[in-house]
């Protein structure tokens, strides 16, 4: 066993849960809603309304042609329409890919430490090696989630003194990528532990987990840096605001008063799913729709924690696939696994 603080898996603080089936309860739910962002937009949007009413009905403005109206409305929110999908495509892209990159270093993180209970004999130096594994996986975890963060908080107030020891924290504090020398850290004790008869097996097999999670690492560091390309958001932004400056004025002198709502609902669906790719384009954030990075790396020490106090017969029967458990259970127990 190795000796380690339990900790409960703590709830998703970021990413918004819902019911799907509940369509009115979600769509009167502000908690990650776009309305939140989008607020000047459409003050701006309905005070326009407010103005383009009140000059139809006391100032009187003489409608100049409804072909022109309608052809300069088709003209511009047409590609307005294209650049907003473009938009919600790549943020849609770079959210699911940021997902699948952390996915894949968990996933890694897990697989090393159940190779580390089951792929080895007990020997001089095998208890050294699960407790080194258990502690650098989750540091490489913590690391990385503060790092696409953009700060180093959570891993100098939970970590430092219980996973790393004062010259590595000096070590890490002196490099910028700090995950990646965490991984080398275990490369290094792997081909140091690969003489040993009792752990070869394991330490040989976990190249290829190593090179999976620092590929990921990479990406996610790649992701987080990939921006939209600014014309399109300029032009988008620019487009947005010059249609709904102008749509007002077009659509009072077939709605009158109506030009508000009618005029406010599609300022809602517009500018709100340009808010939506803003957030989702950087899901590494601290916004409300951002991944749940402090909940996995805390989920992730819970399962590694269950793994190392469970017998090594069973664990087996975890990576074989047969008669597999599932983890959903202990992350549902409130009974924190004997140490």
């Amino acid at each position: 066993t190795v000796s380690v603080l339990y900790w409960h898996p703590a709830r998703c603080e970021m990413t918004v849960t819902y019911d799907s089936k509940n369509i009115v309860k979600n769509l009167f739910k502000l908690e990650g809603s776009a309305i939140r962002n989008i607020k000047s937009p459409l003050v701006y949007v309905v005070l326009l309304c407010l103005i383009a009413c009140i000059s139809f009905q006391w100032v009187g403005l003489d409608r100049v042609s409804s072909l022109a109206d309608e052809t300069l409305l088709g003209f511009t929110l047409t590609p307005i329409a294209l650049l907003l999908i473009f938009k919600s495509r790549i943020a849609y892209n770079k959210f699911w890919q940021g997902r699948g990159d952390l996915g894949r270093i968990i996933w890694g993180c897990i697989n090393l430490n159940r190779m580390a209970v089951s792929y080895t004999r007990e020997g001089a130096h095998c208890q050294e090696m699960r407790e080194m594994v258990f502690r650098l996986t989750n540091l490489v975890m913590c690391i990385t989630c503060e790092e696409l963060m953009g700060s180093w908080k959570y891993s100098q107030k939970h970590v430092k003194g219980k996973w790393v020891t004062k010259k590595e924290a000096a070590i890490l504090h002196a490099t910028s990528s700090k995950a990646c020398v965490v991984l080398q850290w275990l490369a290094v004790l792997f081909g140091r532990w690969s003489e040993d008869a009792a752990i070869s097996d394991m330490a040989r097999s976990s190249i290829y987990l190593l090179t999976l999670i620092d590929g990921n690492i990479k990406n996610t560091a790649s992701n987080k840096e990939l921006l939209i390309p600014f014309p399109y958001i300029q032009l988008l932004n620019g487009g947005l605001l010059l249609v709904f400056t102008y749509m007002p004025f077009t659509f009072v002198f077939d709605f009158a008063w109506g030009t508000i709502p009618v005029v406010t609902a599609l300022a809602v669906a517009f500018f709100g799913l340009n808010a939506v790719a803003d957030e989702i384009s950087d899901p590494f954030g601290t916004d409300t729709n951002d991944l749940p990075l402090t909940g996995m790396c805390e989920s992730l020490q819970f399962i590694t924690t269950t793994i190392h106090v469970m017998p090594p017969e069973r664990v087996a029967l975890l990576i074989d696939g047969e008669d597999c458990p599932s983890f959903d259970e202990f992350m549902r127990s409130k009974t924190p696994p004997k140490q």
